[in-house]
């Protein structure tokens, strides 16, 4: 796989964890009042690695924006001791900028 299709992939998945992270129209869920002023923390910080495999190949020579890719978690990945990503777990994103480099690129 060439270092362009690498970066591509990785530009892809760290935009899919970013958008997973912060959804703009969900509400945390409420906490019963026996809970007390604990909440459980389950979000990753921006930027957080994600150990994933793609389901299929991608080149960029053939994609463009808004292509869907699909990958699957590899690792669990936790924070403070909790999963948040289980191991398996399907994560779906899309292209947003690809280019192919040109010979002797």
């Amino acid at each position: 796989m060439n270092r362009s299709t690498i970066l591509v992939a990785l530009g892809i998945l760290c935009a899919a964890s970013v958008a997973a992270q912060s959804p703009s129209d969900m509400k945390p869920p409420q906490q019963p009042a026996s809970a007390g002023n604990q909440q459980a923390n389950n979000t990753l910080p921006a930027g957080a690695p994600i150990g994933a495999a793609l389901s299929k190949s991608i080149d960029s020579k053939k994609l463009k924006p808004g292509d869907a890719v699909v990958a699957e978690a590899t690792e669990s990945t936790d924070q403070n001791g909790k999963p948040v990503i289980p191991r398996g777990t399907k994560i779906e994103g899309h292209v947003t900028q690809a280019s192919a480099r040109g010979k002797g690129g």
